[in-house]
């Protein structure tokens, strides 16, 4: 067997400064790996939330919608006390819009829609552009009484928005709400669909009765 004085031993181990120059090496290359990581973590999750957002109005998209209505819908399963409604927005004849003035102007007015409708919900309620001219609005804990009301609010503040514009917005809404008109989201969101377009022959038969007004502004009810 071959025996090593400690002075041999010794002699044999790596230099100390060698071993920090190694170990800072080893060092500066994981926090160069972490720097790496974190930057395309944060690339995907940027890139996640832009898969659920409206590039135009910066509203979610159906995607995510569908997914919010889906838990909610799940949560009232669990619990029969959950209720919940559901809202859709229509611009009222926004094609005049493009053809008077051009897509420029009628994108200005998805925008405008969409701020509307953002600052008349809660920090819980969830709005979307689900394309063209139309938006849902998810409500959760409120019933068609509370739908009702929030309905009202919109279309008030579209013509209030309507007003310093040389476009009179208006809007149309339907809602449906859950458990009362079902508990599965496609049967929802047809009565909510088919009470917005109820509510759209009714603006229009009351504009048909209504003497044009002053001032030449386009109306969007026709």
């Amino acid at each position: 067997m071959v025996r090593f004085t400690s002075a041999q031993r010794l002699a044999r181990r790596p230099p100390i400064r060698s071993s920090l120059e190694t170990s800072r090496g080893l060092l500066r290359r994981l926090l160069d790996e972490n720097t790496e990581l974190t930057s395309e973590l944060r690339e995907l999750r940027k890139l996640r939330r832009l898969a659920h957002r409206d590039s135009l109005t910066g509203l979610p998209n159906r995607r995510l919608f569908e997914r919010r209505l889906d838990e909610e819908l799940s949560r009232a399963g669990r619990d029969a006390s959950q209720r919940g409604s559901l809202v859709v927005v229509d611009v009222n004849d926004f094609k005049l819009v493009n053809d008077e003035f051009g897509h420029g102007a009628g994108d200005h007015v998805l925008r405008d829609v969409a701020q509307l409708v953002r600052m008349a919900l809660r920090t819980e309620d969830v709005c979307c552009r689900t394309g063209g001219d139309e938006f849902m609005v998810l409500l959760p804990d409120t019933d068609a009484r509370g739908a009702r009301v929030v309905m009202a609010r919109l279309r008030a503040a579209a013509i209030r928005a309507g007003s310093r514009r040389d476009i009179s917005i208006s809007i149309s809404t339907g809602a449906s709400s859950w458990p009362a008109d079902g508990t599965q989201a496609a049967i929802l969101v047809r009565k909510a669909d088919a009470a917005m377009y109820a509510e759209k022959r009714r603006q229009r038969g009351m504009a048909r009765r209504r003497p044009p007004a002053p001032g030449g502004k386009l109306s969007l009810v026709k």
